[in-house]
């Protein structure tokens, strides 16, 4: 039997077909994992597309995975959290193919300014600095996942959960300790209200690369054009899954292409034209102290 399913996020559009034998609703079982890493989806049984995006033949004995002639192809077993991977990094590809470029950030709206926490090299307080900025007033923007338009600069969409709440087989980390741990140790285990976002439309007016560990000793730098754009290639580039193993044996596909990676850049160069501070500090209230300084 086939099945076929198209899934959208932003203007980014795939189609995927399936061959198997065992009748299936869905190919994920939920979309919690692609909202949270792209900011939303949405999907359907109603075929739009001519292109197959992604062809996976179930019914195979051997498990493999390629990309070619811009076509995903699967066969074999496939666990669910495996195809999430597999999913953000096509969709992603989609995306940047029509100039929109997600952010592996957070992002609020604080004292009248949008403000980006790049996860960028390190990824260490992203989430515990909006956390904060909320506690202080502000409005979330995106959690996870920021959605920038190269062609407006505005953000036109964003993850809306602070915590990633439940991993599928195949997204396993035994590396990332619960949430509520950073929770209790920085907020005394009470947050704010995290469900008020800031709707209007919005562009992003400066980004902290926040360094958050209970060791460091405060301290603030204002990044060069070389390090804001090397900081921002490195979030940008997280969506690609290149340093990802799906399965013993099986690393993520190259999905990424020499002009995509030349257009991110140029994009970049666009984008860093904002002021961009490093951030250290040992505690989330430590460092939006440091932040409210900037935007007085």
């Amino acid at each position: 039997m086939e099945y076929k399913e198209q899934i959208t996020s932003g203007p980014a559009l795939i189609r995927i077909d399936v061959k198997t034998t065992e009748p299936m609703e869905w190919v994920l079982e939920d979309t919690t994992f692609l909202d949270y890493r792209l900011g939303k989806v949405q999907r359907t049984h109603q075929i739009t597309s001519e292109k197959v995006d992604l062809y996976w033949d179930r019914d195979a004995a051997q498990k493999t995975i390629r990309f070619q002639d811009d076509q995903l192809r699967l066969t074999g077993d496939w666990a669910e959290g495996e195809l999430q991977k597999i999913l953000v990094t096509l969709l992603a590809r989609r995306m940047e193919e029509k100039d929109v470029y997600l952010f592996h950030s957070s992002a609020v709206h604080y004292r009248g300014v949008s403000i980006l926490f790049m996860g960028g090299e390190s990824n260490n307080g992203k989430t515990m600095a909006q956390i904060e900025a909320r506690a202080r007033g502000g409005a979330f923007i995106a959690t996870e996942t920021t959605v920038i338009d190269r062609a407006t600069g505005l953000v036109i969409a964003g993850s809306r959960d602070v915590f990633l709440v439940k991993r599928a087989k195949g997204t396993e980390r035994a590396d990332k300790p619960s949430q509520n741990i950073g929770v209790q140790k920085l907020f005394g285990g009470v947050l704010p209200d995290l469900e008020v976002f800031y709707t209007q439309p919005t562009k992003i007016d400066r980004v902290i690369v926040p360094d958050i560990d209970g060791h460091f000793d405060v301290s603030v730098t204002p990044l060069g054009e070389f390090e804001k754009a090397y900081q921002t290639f490195h979030c940008l580039i997280n969506y690609m899954g290149l340093n990802t193993l799906l399965a013993p044996g099986l690393p993520m596909p190259i999905l990424d292409s020499e002009e995509l990676r030349y257009k991110r850049a140029a994009f970049i160069q666009e984008f860093i034209q904002k002021p961009y501070h490093l951030i250290r500090a040992r505690t989330p209230q430590l460092l939006l102290d440091e932040v409210e300084k900037l935007l007085a």
